[in-house]
């Protein structure tokens, strides 16, 4: 048995716990933690540490018995041998106790010997879990536990429980949340409906979605806060050893490898196959997963290869876009799907891999970072900061990660400037969620903002008119003909042919009046909403799930998705229309303006008044009242619906921002740049 030497101050003890006081006095105390780390075999070895009068810690003591077998039964406490901490008058002998819960994490905690002979109960520091997937051979350390003569081992106050200080994070773009070394969970970002809120307790991961947020407890239970995907809630009675959010809908792993997924399901991604999974990654539209005998199985949309993955072995999966990568055992990477993906080599070899909507990125066994995505309308390597970092996190625009040391830095808020136009004058303008574009007098089109799948790229030429959507941009030439890029790109060969007066862009739809009137949409995932009613319209918009137009006879109609009451359009006559992600708002004949669907955030409220332009964003509105004044309601979390003073002929609203065209020609923007 080996000794660990500890400076403890004497003073009086007092016997707790039914114990009897010593002969001895002491006061004072000694902090110590318990390391951890996984041996290849799947055991793991524990050692305990002493921390020195300057905050360092000491050399790791090896217990004898200190081995945590690979598959102990769940929930029962199993101990090593006494280790003995000793000072001038005073000793105490402690054990490293551990249990496997229920979700495969491995929780541990010291036990004290006490003056009666008899052990306490277990003393559990704040910081006290190992995840099944440790990397082997990596020491871990607790955060401290005070030990103190013929006691329970209590957690002591110490700087290693900076508030600043991480084990993991997760962001999607506009929040972020990590769990510090005390186990709770504290998220930063846009908080509009509670996505950064998190609950007290003890967690060991967490996930970051749209405008929701999800974490798994000690005990495995799933706990999650924010706006869910539509018509999801989180299964309850479910205990999960990891979770993945995608763009809609979220999955996770149970302790016994079995998946389970809620949210949106309209390509099947929710629907997980039967098998035991070690890991699995949720994208847009789509789910991968890898199997226990290390191959990927993916489920979901397959409109490019992203749901059929190339044979082999694999250690961990990402699913971002239109495109998954795997991480194969030997550390190198193998990407597939659309834009390019399956040909893209990374010149690196890693140890871990992490995906969202921006793309890739991975640690190297150095631990510096590599990252890789979509770039420009290319599958390119991306921008990332030096040093070195302990994982990484990517999200929908920004990503971050944990720096050896525990402090967290984000990057790439990869929302791309939309909100700083480029100078000169633009005779019309329109903006997408992360990118916005302008016509010039010239009929040449300037775009700027976010360029990830080439949606800021326009061709060269003359145009009448242009519209954005999510992550593309469409323009009608002076011929009539409609041009796109950007994501959309791709099912330009779907779009009918023949001329256009007017286009519009939605989510992930597009739809155009032809010049006889007629509507004409294209959507590669919902017929529903590339099937407009028959007739002819003098106007049309596309929104998220639902497009609505105004026919000759200035009534509104509406098709798609009707999940937020968005179809249900007033009666009367209607001068303009503008869909955004879940509502539709319309300037009548009298200049007033009426809303419907989805007023979550106030969006469908709109203000007294009359009003000669309108746009409708995600969750925002904003119009051009009849004295040239701009006005917004809404959703205000970046600003977006802060116009500024002046006056205006024409307005633009995005996920999070908003752009104005001024009487002079020029361009202003608020929101999140």
């Amino acid at each position: 048995m080996r000794g660990l030497t500890v400076a403890i101050l004497v003073a009086t003890l007092t016997a707790v716990l039914g114990a009897v006081a010593p002969t001895h006095a002491a006061s004072g105390y000694a902090d110590v933690r318990v390391a951890a780390q996984r041996t290849e075999d799947g055991r793991f070895e524990f050692a305990l540490q002493q921390r020195a009068p300057g905050g360092s810690w000491g050399e790791r003591v090896l217990p004898q018995r200190r081995f945590f077998p690979a598959e102990p039964g769940h929930g029962r406490w199993l101990w090593s041998t006494p280790v003995t901490v000793t000072a001038d008058s005073f000793e105490v002998e402690v054990r490293i106790t551990a249990r496997r819960l229920a979700n495969g994490t491995t929780e541990f905690g010291l036990r004290q010997l006490i003056a009666n002979g008899t052990w306490s109960e277990v003393g559990l520091p704040r910081a006290r879990f190992v995840r099944p997937g440790a990397t082997v051979g990596r020491w871990l350390g607790s955060s401290p536990l005070r030990l103190e003569a013929n006691t329970l081992p209590s957690i002591a106050p110490s700087p290693d429980e900076d508030p600043r200080r991480f084990t993991s994070v997760s962001t999607w773009g506009d929040h972020a949340c990590a769990i510090g070394v005390d186990g709770a969970v504290r998220c930063w970002g846009a908080n509009g409906v509670g996505q950064a809120s998190p609950p007290d307790g003890v967690f060991t991961s967490v996930v970051t979605g749209n405008a929701y947020t999800c974490a798994v407890r000690a005990d495995g239970a799933l706990e999650c806060w924010g706006l869910l995907p539509r018509g999801a809630s989180a299964p309850l009675g479910t205990t999960f050893a990891s979770i993945s959010a995608g763009e809609g809908h979220a999955c996770g792993v149970r302790p016994d490898g079995a998946v389970v997924c809620w949210g949106a399901d309209d390509h099947g991604q929710a629907t997980p196959p039967v098998g035991t999974f070690r890991m699995v990654s949720a994208g847009s539209g789509f789910t991968c997963g890898v199997q226990a005998d290390g191959s990927i199985e993916c489920w979901g949309r397959d409109d490019h290869g992203e749901t059929s993955p190339p044979d082999g072995s694999f250690i961990a999966v990402g699913a971002a876009g239109l495109a998954a990568c795997g991480l194969g055992a030997d550390g190198s990477v193998t990407c597939w799907g659309g834009r390019g993906a399956s040909s893209f080599s990374l010149d690196a070899s890693l140890t871990s891999i992490s995906s969202g909507a921006a793309g890739f990125c991975g640690i190297r066994p150095d631990r510096s970072i590599a990252c890789w995505g979509r770039s420009s309308g290319a599958f390119a390597e991306l921008d990332h900061p030096g040093g070195a970092f302990e994982s990484v996190s990517v999200g929908a625009g920004a990503s971050c990660g944990i720096r050896v040391g525990g402090s967290v830095e984000c990057w790439g808020a990869g929302y791309g400037k939309q909100s700083t136009p480029p100078a000169g004058e633009f005779t019309a303008i329109a903006a997408g969620w992360h990118h916005t574009c302008a016509t010039r007098g010239d009929g040449s089109i300037t775009c700027w903002g976010m360029d990830d799948w080439g949606q800021s790229s326009p061709p060269d030429g003359a145009f009448e008119s242009v519209a954005a959507g999510m992550a593309d941009t469409c323009a009608i030439r002076s011929d009539g003909s409609v041009t796109c890029w950007g994501l959309i790109d791709f099912i330009d060969s779907r779009r009918p042919g023949g001329a256009f007066t007017s286009v519009s862009v939605g989510a992930t739809h597009a739809c155009g009046i032809t010049t006889d009137g007629v509507v004409a949409c294209w959507d590669p995932y919902d017929e529903a909403k590339a099937s407009p009613p028959t007739g002819t319209f003098e106007a049309v918009s596309a929104g998220g799930s639902h497009s609505c137009g105004i026919r000759a006879d200035g009534s509104a109609t509406c098709w798609g998705s009707d999940n937020a009451l968005q179809l249900r359009a007033p009666a009367g006559a209607f001068e303009a229309i503008s869909a955004g992600a879940e509502h539709t708002c319309g300037i009548r004949a009298d200049g007033t303006i009426a809303c419907w669907g989805s007023d979550l955030f106030g969006q469908s409220s709109p203000p007294t008044g009359t009003f000669e332009a309108l746009s409708a964003g995600e969750y925002h509105t904003c119009g051009v009242r009849a004295d040239g004044t701009a006005e917004c309601w809404g959703a205000n979390l970046d600003g977006q619906a802060d116009p500024p003073s002046g006056a205006f002929t024409d307005v633009a609203a995005g996920q999070y921002h908003t752009c104005w065209l001024r009487t002079d020609g020029t361009v202003a923007c608020c929101g999140r740049n």
